[in-house]
């Protein structure tokens, strides 16, 4: 049996948390899981809103963490206070949490200028003998890539019968830019 094609895209996202967010509303529901990290952005780590010590771990276990530094937290608690917190991780949330809930997190965190990296999963990293397999990374801040300059982007490759059509029109509705593969990070 002959291994599906397997291919790929990537086109820079302009810094506007609309078109992030709808990039990451875009990922469809029945995708296996969510991995990243966002980090609090300056403008509101300098308004004193920011815990900058205090990080949120939601993963596959039934309850998020709150990871701080020197302190014990009750995450409840926490997210009740007008404070946010300095980061943001997801680790393969959505095996045994709700995947609309993570994307949900995500953009609630993203929408307040939150940056980072998050990398959406459809059935493991590598192509499977299935058809279905696809993943979307979401680079949301700039970088040096071997030492050049590397704007936010987004990064498709997915099996050729995996339907990504959502996330590919949200691109080309807004008329994202396509990126030459080579110039991208190691995802």
């Amino acid at each position: 049996m002959d291994q599906p094609e397997v291919k790929q895209l990537a086109f820079e996202i302009p810094t506007d948390t609309g078109i992030m967010n709808a990039l990451i509303g875009a990922v469809p529901e029945n995708w296996t899981w969510l991995d990243g990290r966002l980090n609090a952005p300056q403008k509101l780590l300098e308004s004193g809103l920011v815990a900058a010590d205090v990080s949120i771990l939601i993963n596959g276990n039934p309850a998020a963490h709150i990871l701080s530094e020197g302190r014990d937290e009750d995450l409840t608690n926490f997210l009740s206070t007008p404070r946010f917190p300095g980061k943001m991780w997801f680790k393969r949330v959505g095996l045994r949490r709700s995947f609309a809930t993570a994307k949900q997190v995500a953009i609630r965190y993203v929408v307040r200028g939150y940056t980072g990296r998050l990398k959406f999963v459809l059935n493991g990293e590598v192509p499977a003998v299935s058809r279905d397999f696809a993943v979307c990374t979401l680079r949301l801040e700039s970088g040096l890539i071997r030492q050049l300059p590397v704007p936010p982007y987004v990064h498709l490759k997915w099996m050729v019968d995996t339907d990504i059509d959502p996330i590919l029109k949200v691109c080309r509705n807004f008329h994202l830019v396509e990126l030459p593969l080579g110039s991208l990070a190691e995802d």
